[in-house]
């Protein structure tokens, strides 16, 4: 009777202790809630740049806060101020395309075959086709309208959101260059932990995290950062080029890189069309030629040697991820959905190796 009363209390004291255990870690995440998004944003720049701190260390001999600091100044000069001119730039350009495009449809868009015919033979055919469908021009217009609307609502959103509070933009400011010294500075210190937390023996962690090393770094260095390259020479091609909303375009080009087979001529391919049908034959030839033998051959030879044999993400399934992340988290979700699948892709790599494999040979051995 004693024994049974014994394993009564000690179940409920095992049961007590755990959920006491688990309030606390919910509260301690409550806590740290309202910080969460600066947190993330400073664990994906160490991410990006833990590389040159190392080396900062090696080559200059610097202590750790003194590389961790140099760090933090060189991300606030050549990351966050950028990135804060760049998010301007944006909102402004999608507010001037916006109000171009419905200036357009309501005023000049009925001289539209008049341009086109004083363009090009190609543009002269063009408006013959579309005069036999002048009686669907309101149609038309109302599209065109209603496309550039949506088009630009989800960059209007975020632009509003990053500049409707300045003094909580700044305080997170802080709250990331604070976060991303520490994590500069105790970041081995922290995996380390993070490693003897894990409920695996010392071997097996160090497969399962060398696995998500491999994915992450695909994910970031072998996509991302080939996307974001692709996007900044389509910037910097548009705008040599005279072309409105150079940024805005140049960013979907980025987006678009991560779509399977056709990626960034989705834009220049059309970009250059455009030209051609207007009569701009030298602008449409370099866009064209810039885009086949740079742009797009980013993609073919400098995204190998970045990846360099580490498992990728499968191209469908990052551009799901890239807009699932957007649709979640705004425009950090274009870093953080890619690598919340490369977490879960490495997962499902870690248990098919370490499980199912070995069920595998047991079951061969058994026969």
């Amino acid at each position: 009777m004693k024994d049974t009363s014994f394993a009564l209390t000690h179940s409920f004291i095992v049961i007590l202790a755990n959920l006491l255990a688990l309030g606390v870690l919910v509260l301690a995440l409550m806590l740290l809630l309202p910080f969460l998004e600066p947190i993330i944003w400073a664990a994906i720049i160490t991410l990006f740049t833990y590389p040159i701190y190392k080396r900062l260390r090696q080559t200059a001999n610097l202590s750790s806060n003194l590389a961790s600091a140099v760090m933090c100044l060189l991300v606030l000069t050549f990351v966050i101020v950028p990135f804060a001119f760049l998010a301007a730039s944006l909102t402004n350009e999608t507010l001037r395309l916006y109000d171009g495009i419905k200036t357009w449809v309501q005023q000049d868009s009925g001289h539209l075959l008049d341009t086109l015919q004083q363009g090009s033979v190609i543009g002269d055919y063009l408006a013959k086709v579309l005069n036999s469908y002048r009686h669907h021009q309101d149609k038309l217009n109302q599209l065109l309208t209603d496309l550039a609307q949506k088009g630009s609502n989800l960059f209007l959103q975020q632009g509003t959101l990053i500049f409707k509070n300045l003094t909580s933009m700044l305080f997170k400011g802080g709250i990331m260059l604070i976060t991303l010294f520490y994590l500069f500075r105790d970041g081995e210190k922290l995996v380390s932990t993070l490693k003897a937390l894990m409920p695996f023996p010392a071997k097996e962690t160090e497969k399962f995290t060398l696995i998500i090393s491999d994915m992450v770094i695909a994910t970031l260095y072998g996509n991302l950062l080939t996307g974001m390259m692709q996007g900044a020479m389509g910037v910097l091609i548009l705008w040599l080029l005279d072309f409105s909303a150079p940024i805005l375009w140049g960013m979907v080009m980025a987006i678009c890189t991560f779509i399977p087979v056709v990626g960034t001529a989705l834009v220049w391919g059309p970009a250059s069309l455009g030209l051609l049908i207007t009569g701009e034959w030298g602008k449409a030839i370099i866009l064209a030629g810039f885009g086949m033998l740079v742009i797009s051959q980013i993609d073919t030879f400098v995204k190998p040697l970045l990846i360099s044999g580490r498992t990728s993400i499968h191209s469908l399934l990052l551009m799901l991820s890239i807009l699932g992340g957007i649709g979640m988290f705004g425009f950090l979700g274009v870093i953080l959905g890619p690598i919340i699948i490369a977490l879960a892709i490495s997962v499902l790599e870690f248990y098919k190796i370490n499980y199912l494999e070995r069920l595998a040979n047991v079951g061969s051995l058994e026969k």
